[in-house]
């Protein structure tokens, strides 16, 4: 993920959906996983919102979060999440495929 006023960022999301319809996993932001404290999918316009929160290797503490529109529908192998990204205050936009 490349970020306006700083480095990109390697990003992992890693996620199972239940047939409960419940979201869990971790963001894996430059090799260090945060779970997600929450995760919500909002089946009538397609969207979901995540958050993970951790430590980051100094032992401060941080909140990642994203809420994006699901797309790409028709695919079951390379659908999109295309929205925003939060973390320590600023936001940016954010965009995976996911398979």
């Amino acid at each position: 993920m490349e970020r306006d006023d700083g480095p990109q960022m390697r990003v992992l999301l890693m996620m199972s959906f239940s047939k409960e319809q419940v979201i869990t996993g971790n963001l894996i932001v430059n090799g260090r996983p945060f779970p997600l404290t929450s995760a919500s999918l909002d089946h009538e316009n397609w969207s979901v919102n995540l958050t993970g929160e951790g430590r980051d290797r100094s032992g401060f503490a941080l909140k990642y979060e994203i809420e994006a529109d699901i797309g790409n529908l028709d695919s079951p192998t390379e659908r999109t999440l295309v929205g925003t990204w939060r973390e320590d205050g600023r936001s940016g936009d954010f965009q995976v495929v996911i398979n």
